[in-house]
């Protein structure tokens, strides 16, 4: 089981995460939510060992985890495809398309580029790479910070179709403070 104890993050002088506590079910959804600058952020960076907290401990992190940052992290030079390619290089082109074609990314728009798609198909594209490295690296936890943000609804409806997969047999970490996402969790923790 994953567990939060008492962390605390301060950023210039401002507690950022104070005294916070939470543990994950072994499955299903979690909403971490509250108001923008609350640090939500900033606990998917800790729980996927990109920072560490000021003080408190996070333990029972797995050793791998796939994440789906709130902004489209993509190399502009690649293609969507090869964008996936970069991140999961195990994965079998029928696999990369595969994860696109889910969520509703042809291939001919996986051949494109960033600038040459809408932001909600870039961030598509960021869903099914974190979705198939999850699954070729059999991570144990998934985060998805805002990862709905862009989409309209039929995608929407797509991308929570591949999340409810998923937290059948590992917990999923999403952050969001919009009531629709939070409607689809198990658990939310307000922060």
């Amino acid at each position: 089981m994953i567990e939060a104890h008492n962390l605390i993050m301060i950023y210039d002088g401002n507690a950022v995460i104070e005294n916070l506590s939470f543990a994950l079910p072994n499955a299903g959804i979690v909403a971490i939510s509250g108001p923008s600058g609350a640090g939500k952020t900033t606990l998917v960076r800790m729980l996927c060992g990109l920072e560490t907290p000021l003080s408190g401990e996070i333990v029972g992190l797995p050793e791998k985890v796939a994440v789906a940052f709130q902004e489209a992290r993509l190399l502009p030079w690649y293609s969507g495809y090869d964008n996936i390619k970069a991140t999961v290089p195990e994965a079998s082109e029928e696999d990369i398309y595969k994860s696109l074609l889910r969520l509703g990314i042809s291939k001919e728009d996986a051949a494109k580029r960033p600038a040459e798609l809408s932001g909600g198909m870039n961030q598509r594209i960021c869903l099914a790479r974190a979705f198939l490295y999850q699954r070729v690296h059999d991570c144990k936890l998934l985060l998805l910070d805002e990862p709905f943000n862009g989409l309209d609804e039929e995608n929407r409806q797509r991308a929570i179709g591949v999340v409810k997969e998923i937290a059948a047999s590992i917990p999923v970490v999403l952050i969001s403070h919009i009531e629709k996402d939070l409607e689809i969790c198990d658990k939310v923790i307000e922060i």
